[in-house]
């Protein structure tokens, strides 16, 4: 049987996922609050600047029996706003309002692989971007 139950965050263990954010933390449940939880798995969109989860703050999490777990959510809901790390799309990817970025590499838009200015280099066009 899993129960779902609210505590706060203890401490965090030191293993790390690839974007070097904790992976493990334990929790001290509502009901047992000097008992704190073996290392429970931090879901993923929880760790690191996305769940900025700290000590001290509350979450929902889900115990087995044999009291391995996972920590679900915030208690509070908030969210950062960010999602750290590189993201891979294989679909289409749609975005409404303005992008904003610091670079753009790509492999197929030809209006920005051969984007040329006309006469802006002493007389001859700039030519095509070289990175």
């Amino acid at each position: 049987m899993t129960t779902i139950d609210k505590g706060i965050i203890s401490s965090f263990e030191t293993a790390t996922d690839r974007n070097e954010d904790y992976m493990l933390a334990r929790v001290l449940p509502s009901t047992a609050q000097n008992m704190p939880t073996r290392p429970l798995v931090i879901s993923w969109h929880l760790r690191g600047k996305m769940g900025n989860l700290k000590v001290g703050d509350s979450v929902w999490f889900a115990l087995a029996d044999d009291l391995t777990g996972i920590i679900l959510e915030r208690a509070d809901g908030e969210w950062s706003g960010t999602i750290p790390g590189n993201v891979i799309i294989t679909g289409n990817q749609i975005t409404e309002g303005k992008t904003i970025t610091t670079d753009l590499q790509t492999d197929a838009v030809a209006s920005q692989n051969s984007h040329v200015h006309s006469n802006g280099n002493q007389g001859a066009d700039t030519g095509a971007p070289t990175g």
